[in-house]
């Protein structure tokens, strides 16, 4: 194992004054930290040193801490998925960005956190001390589609438990308390309607899947409105399954976390209530209503402008 002094931060900000901040708390532990302005900058970097953690503003010029996050996570930079990532953020979502917490970034600090407590955050997270595992996925279905659903999870280090019947289902949330759950609809002996109710009471905060047999749009709306995290339809790809809940998770980890922030007219608006209403943009899994979607009415030419740079600037990567 490294020692304290020989652990390398990469600490990606266009703040100037965060990095001076941060670079000397944690070389005052003893750790070598390598700050970059942008990601570009970051990701030229990392063709040359690998670090054991890695630091990254939310709301950054150009590319921003969210996506910056997510090409970290791609397919592409698989050598450096193991590598822990902590996110500052003034707010936790993306201000019109779309930008999902994803299950695997490993922690997630205000930007006006004392510089002791990201020291402390590093130093449990480099130190094994933090706990960091893959969500607990509970797969429901007996076709072999399931049991590929099932393999594929595992395959990325998540503990899966597979229940072909009502009972063994309730049993297996009862005992693994799963932060996924997939759910093949028509299984012999679930009823999908009752499952999710009980899956609602017994694990709150999980994201359960529905792989509907058919398209159905209104079956599809009832069981949103019963706490699907979303609906797909047979036969989906094993990968797409994955890719949806953890981009679920990644919602409902956000709500359930910022349950409890001010989003009143004077508070930073925080990705749970729209903009032009109260009413919740996403599901969290608490309520018994449709998901409300309100459209994106201020600056509409603006954003595609600025989402075309984005990711103009991200071909050039």
């Amino acid at each position: 194992m490294k020692t304290r002094n020989s652990r390398i931060v990469l600490l990606v900000s266009d703040d100037s004054a965060q990095i001076l901040t941060i670079s000397s708390v944690l070389r005052q532990d003893g750790m070598k930290v390598l700050p970059c302005g942008d990601v570009p900058q970051a990701f030229t970097l990392l063709e040359k040193v690998v670090p054991d953690i890695i630091i990254t503003r939310l709301l950054m010029n150009g590319i921003d801490g969210w996506r910056f996050f997510r090409l970290l996570r791609s397919a592409p930079f698989e050598p450096l998925h193991s590598i822990p990532v902590i996110v500052i953020s003034s707010s936790p979502a993306f201000q019109g960005g779309g930008f999902l917490l994803r299950p695997a970034i490993d922690a997630v600090l205000p930007e006006d956190a004392h510089p002791s407590q990201l020291r402390d955050c590093v130093r449990d997270l480099l130190d094994g001390d933090a706990v960091r595992h893959a969500p607990g996925v509970l797969v429901v279905g007996t076709n072999g589609t399931a049991r590929a659903v099932g393999r594929f999870f595992e395959n990325r280090g998540c503990a899966v438990g597979c229940a072909w019947d009502h009972d063994e289902a309730l049993r297996q949330m009862t005992a693994r308390r799963p932060r996924i759950i997939v759910l093949f609809d028509g299984t012999a002996g679930v009823n999908s309607a009752a499952f999710l109710e009980e899956s609602r009471q017994r694990c709150r905060g999980a994201c359960p899947i529905v792989i509907m047999k058919t398209p159905d749009p209104s079956l599809a709306l009832r069981y949103t409105a019963m706490g699907a995290a979303a609906c797909l339809c047979a036969p989906a790809p094993p990968g797409m399954v994955y890719e949806t809940a953890r981009e679920a998770l990644g919602v409902r980890t956000l709500l359930e976390s910022e349950k409890y922030r001010s989003t009143g007219a004077g508070g930073a608006h925080d990705g749970r209530t729209c903009p032009l209403c109260s009413a919740p943009v996403l599901n969290d899994g608490t309520g018994s209503g449709a998901v409300r979607v309100m459209p994106d009415t201020s600056g509409s030419g603006k954003s595609e402008e600025e989402g075309i740079e984005r990711e103009e600037r991200l071909k050039s990567i």
